[in-house]
């Protein structure tokens, strides 16, 4: 779970990162004055997207595997339940308390 809240905070700081990015860029696009100007704006939004999508992609990541983990821990506890209603049944204890 540690690595996951490591993830979400990471997320959440470049997607923070890529907003300043975009005010940037939406600030300083009226006064580029030329095309080469446009591309070094555009390249530290750009880049600060990709990263936010890395850093999305991980989560999910991390998520899919937190419910597969999930899924084995309750497909045991099933089966044990099972188990165990068997063992009672066999003892003669189902329905007495």
């Amino acid at each position: 779970m540690r690595d996951h809240d490591a993830l979400v905070i990471k997320t959440n700081v470049i997607l923070e990162e890529v907003d300043r990015m975009r005010k940037e860029w939406e600030r300083s696009n009226p006064s580029i004055e030329s095309v080469a100007q446009m591309r070094i704006a555009a390249k530290g939004y750009i880049s600060s997207l990709e990263e936010a999508n890395k850093a999305l992609s991980e989560c999910v990541d991390g998520f899919v595997e937190q419910m597969n983990d999930m899924t084995k821990l309750n497909d045991e506890i099933a089966r044990t339940a099972e188990a165990m209603a068997k063992i009672a049944n066999g003892l003669g204890l189902r329905g007495k308390q």
